[in-house]
């Protein structure tokens, strides 16, 4: 995972009985699998602000779920003896990170903006209109 720069996020490694309280800076994780089983990446962000990510343990997954914690909330974690990781919540955000749009909003508004733009330039052929509503659309969501 990359940070706000475009660099990669070194990932958090939890120390023996040393709390960290880290903010959130995703409503969800990126979930995968692996050979391991199924993994939990978080994006996440200490209280010097350096970002990291940080695979998170089912069980502390489950309980930032249940919680309904979403981007800007603040957890504290702790690896305990047996390798286990408690978790503490400290404060919770009732936003999103998510704009109120939503990804096919934004592609149709996308669309409807590239369209605009080529007529406006006497363009008509639609393989342009695919091109600049795509480059739109990234730009869009790339920002979000």
């Amino acid at each position: 995972m990359t940070n706000s720069n475009g660099q990669q996020r070194p990932k958090l490694e939890l120390k023996l009985n040393q709390p960290v309280t880290l903010r959130l800076l995703r409503d969800q994780p990126h979930v995968g699998q692996s050979s391991h089983g199924p993994y939990f990446l978080y994006s996440v962000q200490d209280e010097q602000r350096q970002e990291y990510a940080w695979f998170a343990p089912v069980d502390v997954h489950e309980a930032i779920q249940t919680s309904g914690l979403k981007s800007g909330s603040e957890i504290s974690v702790k690896r305990v003896k047996g390798g286990r990781v408690e978790l503490s919540v400290l404060g919770k955000s009732e936003t999103s990170e998510q704009k109120p749009d939503t990804l096919r909003e934004q592609m149709m508004q996308s669309v409807h903006d590239a369209d605009f733009i080529l007529k406006n330039c006497g363009v008509q052929v639609s393989e342009e209109l695919q091109k600049l509503s795509t480059a739109i659309f990234i730009a869009r969501t790339k920002a979000n």
